[in-house]
């Protein structure tokens, strides 16, 4: 899609909202003028006829004016209950990041359970990334579950999580082999080397996510024009 049918595409979503009141000012002006009008008598009676006409257009305007009250209101509400949720994703992203630099950087996760912990964090977190996405998909940011950053934000996600699984499984497979054997500072060096290599592969995958991040901010903010 080219960006003149992208600004036409966005053009007619601003005025769709806007349908119902200009029908109904259309379709009553089109009964005065074809109704009204040819039924009045100007000649017998210009001042009783005058007042018909005015109250006739008075009460499409009052409907046409209510109408059109009651949409922009909502359309207010939309953007205001889309800014909220905006921010709610912006601190969601950057807590995140948070999350797994914090996580990348801590020497102690080298035991199960410390990677154990920070697998399920990350996963509670993404929990919540894929949760705001179906839930808003239908309403303050429809179609944004296709869109492509978005899906490829949720990939590196998901390719950060199966990581540290990977690394949990080769640390709970190093401890189990040394269980039965008197050689801790051989465990020990065997799960420094695959931390050294998870710490090196998560942070390329770290550095992609949030390369991502603000391409999937700018697609949101789309929603907010």
């Amino acid at each position: 899609m080219n960006r003149f049918s992208r600004i036409l595409q966005g053009v007619k979503l601003k005025l769709l909202p806007f349908t119902p009141p200009i029908a109904i000012l259309s379709l009553g002006l089109l009964c005065i003028f074809h109704y009204v009008l040819p039924n009045l008598d100007f000649e017998a009676g210009t001042t009783t006829s005058i007042t018909i006409l005015v109250s006739t257009l008075g009460f499409l305007f009052a409907v046409f004016q209510v109408v059109l009250n009651i949409i922009i209101q909502g359309i207010r509400n939309k953007a205001s209950l889309r800014h909220t949720e905006y921010k709610e994703m912006l601190n969601l992203l950057n807590t995140i990041s948070d999350e797994i630099n914090k996580g990348l950087n801590d020497d102690e996760l080298m035991t199960k359970s410390k990677i154990f912990d920070f697998g399920d964090v990350l996963k509670m977190k993404q929990n919540l990334f894929r949760n705001f996405i179906v839930n808003n998909n239908t309403y303050l940011f429809k179609g944004i579950q296709e869109n492509k950053v978005v899906k490829d934000m949720n990939n590196r996600f998901s390719e950060i999580l199966i990581h540290i699984a990977m690394y949990h499984s080769k640390v709970k497979a190093i401890e189990n082999s040394h269980k039965h054997k008197d050689s801790p500072n051989s465990a020990q060096m065997e799960i420094f080397k695959e931390y050294l290599d998870f710490h090196n592969r998560g942070r390329e995958l770290f550095v992609i996510y949030n390369d991502l991040k603000h391409p999937m901010l700018r697609e949101m903010q789309r929603y907010l024009l």
